[in-house]
């Protein structure tokens, strides 16, 4: 009997001492940077200001830095990532926001193209890498209503366009294109391509994953005449740039 009553006040104390160990709490002081394009950036980790016991729980507040960017409508962004790690950007659709809605990441330098709605945003960082830096540039394009063969806008050969599918706001891209001689069409840089002939029948393709992204290829030589070429977003929902060109 001594022996359960002494095993059950060990308890109680054991759980008495377990409540009375200090709890922590985190609190984030926001400071937004304006930035300008194709300047590197230096990513601050989050900075602490000052941590305090309240009585029942130790109070840490930080300062956590913000790069706002402010994206047009019409423009897409390239964005240059630089660490010796793998801590990613964070791209932040709001100052405050908890978490961030994309990141980017790369263990040396990495550019990616960007495709976001006409806003503010920033980037920032939820780790402290004091590696992490960044750079931007805003491009200008335009989205013409060609989501559909019968509305095919001209191609030229080694033409580049830029297909900027938003996210979830992405539909095919339809162009025409005109041979004067037999060759084989190849186009650059499309995730996804497809080809018909000038009856809007299926011309048979093949892609090759080279460097600089998949290519797709006719199968066969094409005769002289007109096709249609469509270019078909992978459907991300964090939007998506393609730079294609055919040959």
């Amino acid at each position: 009997m001594k022996r359960v009553l002494r095993t059950l006040l060990l308890s109680i104390l054991i759980v008495m001492t377990l409540g009375t160990v200090a709890q922590a709490k985190e609190i984030y002081k926001y400071k937004a940077i304006t930035t300008k394009q194709n300047t590197w950036y230096k990513v601050k980790s989050n900075e602490l200001i000052s941590n305090n016991y309240n009585g029942s729980e130790w109070v840490y507040t930080y300062t956590s830095y913000r790069y706002k960017v402010t994206v047009p409508a019409n423009y897409y962004l390239t964005l240059t990532v630089r660490n010796n790690g793998y801590n990613p950007l964070g791209l932040y659709k709001a100052l405050k926001a908890d978490y961030y809605e994309y990141y980017y990441a790369d263990s040396s330098v990495k550019t990616y193209k960007i495709a976001l709605p006409k806003g503010t945003y920033y980037f920032g960082q939820g780790y402290n890498d004091k590696n992490l830096a960044f750079k931007y540039k805003l491009y200008k394009y335009v989205n013409k209503p060609n989501y559909k063969s019968s509305k095919a806008l001209n191609w030229n050969a080694n033409k580049k366009l830029a297909i900027v599918q938003l996210p979830g706001h992405s539909y095919p891209r339809w162009y025409k294109i005109k041979l004067t001689k037999k060759k084989r069409v190849y186009i650059w840089g499309a995730d996804h391509a497809v080809m018909l002939d000038a009856k809007h029948k299926s011309v048979r393709v093949e892609s090759n994953n080279y460097a600089d992204g998949y290519t797709y290829g006719s199968y066969e030589k094409l005769k002289p005449g007109i096709y249609y070429i469509g270019i078909i977003p992978d459907y991300s929902r964090n939007g998506s740039v393609e730079i294609v060109w055919w040959k």
